[in-house]
């Protein structure tokens, strides 16, 4: 019974910590793309969603407009230009990858498990972490501060 319980905490701790996670990525994500754009002072986010994803979305853009950032809602469709693009799709296809390295620009992930398509995601441990993809960084042929990869913790597959 004390296995199920501590089970069940577990569960609804992971569900209760999504606004939490949110709310840490929409600080700190902006904050990158300022670290690596000393000329972009408050950064255009775009947020990639598809219909199972449009609620946490719109969560994500009133944490970043609370936060003072623009932040437009793009359909996965539907790519327009921003300063750096969050994926709130949790298996996004090959050719919107595709589409997102040409822009040439940081591609953050909401879920841990999305560092495979992105290129900065949250990884959560004992301390909340950036996870970095260098390979996806190489693919998109931009350039990343250093401090980045001595901060955060570096993703291989």
């Amino acid at each position: 019974m004390k296995k199920f319980l501590l089970i069940l905490l577990n569960i609804t701790f992971l569900f209760a910590i999504t606004d939490d996670l949110l709310i840490i990525e929409a600080k700190l994500y902006p904050k990158v793309i300022m670290l690596e754009n000393k000329y972009i002072t408050s950064p255009k986010m775009g947020i990639i969603y598809d219909e199972k994803s449009q609620e946490t979305a719109e969560k994500l853009k009133n944490f970043l407009v609370l936060n003072g950032y623009t932040a437009l809602l793009m359909k996965k469709d539907n790519i327009k230009k921003a300063d750096g693009y969050i994926l709130t799709i949790k298996n996004p296809t090959y050719s919107l990858i595709r589409t997102l390295l040409k822009t040439h620009k940081l591609i953050f992930g909401i879920y841990p498990e999305s560092i495979k398509y992105t290129m900065i995601s949250v990884y959560i441990g004992p301390r909340i972490k950036l996870y970095v993809n260098p390979k996806i960084i190489k693919k998109a042929d931009i350039y990343i501060n250093p401090i980045l990869f001595k901060v955060g913790k570096i993703y291989e597959e």
